[in-house]
């Protein structure tokens, strides 16, 4: 009778495949070898066996398998190491919650492997340890010391989205530029290299992020407001451009447009809004964001009237159409970093 799965076999068309297999396994993540001979080895992961052969031919194809799923307790930490390693994360750590009976709640992220397989780490999570929603301002104050590591190291494609962001924005001498949800202004970094003298206008809920980014550049002319950027009134036909990076995956298309609506009108004829973020993977993904946040807030007693930290991201087409419906006439894909970070631009 069935006992259980004994292991996972994988195969390789060369030895130097084999060989950067053999590696990432072993020396990445962590697996025991428990025997080799001359074309395989077999490897322990814990609570499983892997078998990986250098003797496969022909084309690999990627068949009913999906994809393979590791339990880790550390999600986080184990992303890192493969990221180190120079694999390529898909989807970044998150916690889920899969709406089962009763709730299942889990964190999870994907890398490919040294194969091009897919390969999940999953952490199950205990009820106890369900995950606390923090008020917005209150999160990013208490992540500011290291947030710029983080964002450098951590993110899909940041060591080149910053700077070609910056490539977007005007290069004329004195450009207003307004930039939304602006924190400690890493793509400001790269926009200050290439157009000193331009005049930045700075929204940011943190006081603490706004505080970092003060200290960073005290001789620029830069203006900065510590508020909701859906709350403050900006002038019409003011700026030349406005930027966002990593910043407006939290919120509903609802606010979405009601911002990008009064974003359109703040910009000179011809401004450009460059909106470089994470994007849904699916319509579903998208759905299922929304409907854990509504759950968390519900399960922890929390209102509508504040803002709270947890991803929200539409899917990219969708928040194209949202620009598009805010009166912006020519809405593009830039650029795509990975599988769900992309660069838009919009022009007024």
């Amino acid at each position: 009778m069935i006992k259980g799965i004994h292991h996972i076999s994988m195969k390789c068309g060369t030895k130097e495949e084999f060989e950067r297999a053999r590696d990432f396994y072993l020396n990445v993540l962590g697996f025991s070898a428990v025997r080799e001979w001359p074309e395989g080895i077999m490897m322990d992961s814990g609570n499983g066996l892997l078998e990986i052969f250098c003797n496969g031919e022909g084309v690999r194809t990627k068949g009913a398998i999906r994809h393979v799923a590791f339990s880790t307790d550390d999600v986080d930490g184990i992303i890192a190491k493969v990221r180190a390693a120079g694999y390529e994360v898909f989807i970044e750590p998150k916690d889920i919650v899969i709406h089962s009976d009763p709730e299942f709640l889990a964190r999870m992220a994907f890398c490919i492997g040294p194969l091009g397989e897919e390969i999940e780490f999953f952490q199950e999570q205990a009820s106890e340890n369900h995950v606390r929603l923090e008020r917005m301002n209150d999160f990013f104050a208490s992540r500011v010391n290291g947030y710029d590591d983080h964002m450098r190291r951590n993110i899909e494609g940041s060591s080149r989205f910053y700077a070609y962001t910056a490539s977007l924005l005007p290069a004329a001498a004195d450009a207003q530029v307004l930039d939304l949800g602006c924190g400690t202004g890493l793509e400001l970094e790269e926009y200050f290299s290439l157009n000193p003298s331009a005049q930045v206008t700075g929204i940011d809920l943190s006081d603490a992020m706004l505080n970092a980014l003060k200290s960073k550049f005290p001789e620029k002319n830069l203006k900065l407001i510590q508020a909701s950027y859906f709350d403050v009134p900006l002038d019409e036909g003011k700026y030349d451009a406005a930027v966002s990076v990593e910043s407006l995956h939290h919120f509903s298309a609802e606010k979405k447009a009601q911002l990008y609506r009064k974003l359109h009108d703040a910009l000179k004829e011809g401004g450009v809004f460059v909106l470089t973020d994470y994007f849904a993977e699916s319509e579903e993904m998208e759905k299922e964001y929304f409907r854990n946040l509504a759950q968390l807030k519900k399960e922890q007693g929390l209102s509508d009237d504040e803002f709270y930290h947890y991803d929200t991201p539409l899917l990219a087409e969708h928040e194209m159409d949202i620009l598009r419906h805010a009166g912006f006439s020519d809405v593009r894909m830039m650029k795509k970093w990975g599988v769900s970070t992309c660069t838009v631009l919009a022009k007024a």
